[in-house]
C-alpha cells in the first residue's frame, strides 16, 4: 500500500522543527548576517568547483555521447551500424560533499518522477529499435559479440567533460563542515531531524533514507511511458515525492542554516586561499556551457 502524507502534517513538521530552532541558544535560528554570508559563498564555491545542477545535467550527457560516439565509430570498423541508446541521465542530481546531509540541496522535489519518465521514454525507444531490427539471430549474436569488445574501447577512450574538482579543495571543502557539524547547533538541528520527519509521516533518518523510501514506491520503468503512468501506484508515488521533499525541507533546512552560518569564517578564508584556482574552474565550466 503506497503512503500518503497530508500537507498537514508537514506544516506539523515545519512547527515542529521551528519549535525546536527557537527552544535554547544552542537552537537559537542561525544569525541572518552570517547565514546570507555563508549561503552566498558556499554557492560561489560550489558552482565553480562542481557547476550548477543545470551543467552537471549538459556535461553528463555530453560525456554520455561522447562514449556512444566512440561506440559507434568502432562498431563501423566492425561492419556494423550501432543502434545508439539513448542516455538514462536527465538530472544533475544534488551536490552535497561526502554526502554531508548539512550541504545537500533542498528542493521542491528528488527528481525521482523525472528520471523515471525519461527511463521509460529511453525503454521505449530501444523497444522500438528491436522491433525495426532485421537481424537473424546470427547476425545478432556476432552485433553483440562486437557491441561487448567495442564497449572496452569506448570506454578507454572516453573523456570526461565536466571540470575535474582538485581532490585536496574538495577534501578541504568537506572538512570544514564535517567539523560545522559537530558543532552543538549544527549537530542539534541534525539530531532533530528523525523527529520532524516522524511527525511528518515519514520515518526517515536522514536525507539519503528519504530518498530511498520515495524512490520505492515508485512502479519500473522498464515497461515505457504508458504502462508505467498507468499503474495505479505512480500517481501515488509522484504525490509522495513531493511530500518527502517538502517534508525534508522543512526538517532539513534549520541545519543547513545553521551550517552555512557557522561555516562562513572558513569559507571566507578558503576563497581567499584558493581564488586563483575557482576562477580557473569557474571559467572551466563556462567553457562547458558554451560547447554542450
Amino acid at each position: 500500500m503506497k503512503k500518503t502524507i497530508s500537507w498537514g502534517a508537514v506544516a506539523l513538521a515545519g512547527a515542529f522543527i521551528t519549535g525546536c530552532a527557537n527552544s535554547g541558544a544552542s537552537g537559537a535560528r542561525a544569525e541572518p548576517a552570517a547565514l546570507e554570508r555563508g549561503r552566498a559563498l558556499y554557492h560561489q564555491v560550489s558552482n565553480s568547483l562542481y557547476g550548477t545542477s543545470a551543467d552537471r545535467l549538459a556535461a553528463e550527457k555530453a560525456t554520455a555521447a561522447r562514449f556512444q560516439g566512440a561506440l559507434a565509430a568502432c562498431m563501423k570498423d566492425k561492419g556494423f551500424t550501432y543502434r545508439q541508446a539513448p542516455s538514462e541521465q536527465q538530472n544533475g542530481g544534488p551536490i552535497g560533499p561526502d554526502d554531508l546531509s548539512s550541504l545537500t540541496e533542498i528542493s521542491d522535489d528528488f527528481g525521482i518522477a523525472t528520471a523515471k519518465r525519461h527511463q521509460a521514454e529511453v525503454a521505449d525507444m530501444l523497444r522500438t529499435a528491436d522491433e525495426a531490427n532485421k537481424m537473424t539471430a546470427a547476425e545478432e549474436a556476432r552485433y553483440g559479440k562486437a557491441v561487448g569488445s567495442c564497449t572496452g574501447v569506448a570506454a578507454k577512450a572516453e573523456q570526461q567533460v565536466s571540470p575535474a574538482v582538485p581532490a585536496d579543495m574538495g577534501k578541504e571543502l568537506a572538512e570544514i563542515f564535517r567539523e560545522v557539524e559537530k558543532s552543538p547547533a549544527v549537530a542539534d538541528a541534525l539530531a532533530a531531524y528523525g523527529p520532524c520527519m516522524s511527525a511528518a509521516g515519514i520515518a526517515a533518518k536522514d536525507r539519503s533514507h528519504a530518498y530511498e523510501l520515495a524512490l520505492a514506491e515508485f512502479p519500473p520503468a522498464d515497461r515505457g511511458v504508458a504502462a508505467m503512468e498507468a499503474d495505479p501506484g505512480w500517481a501515488e508515488a509522484v504525490a509522495f515525492e513531493k511530500e518527502a521533499a517538502a517534508a525534508d525541507a522543512a526538517c532539513r533546512r534549520p541545519a543547513q542554516d545553521q551550517a552555512f552560518a557557522a561555516a562562513a569564517p572558513r569559507l571566507q578564508a578558503f576563497v581567499a586561499k584558493y581564488q586563483a584556482q575557482l576562477d580557473a574552474a569557474h571559467a572551466d565550466w563556462a567553457e562547458v556551457r558554451a560547447h554542450v
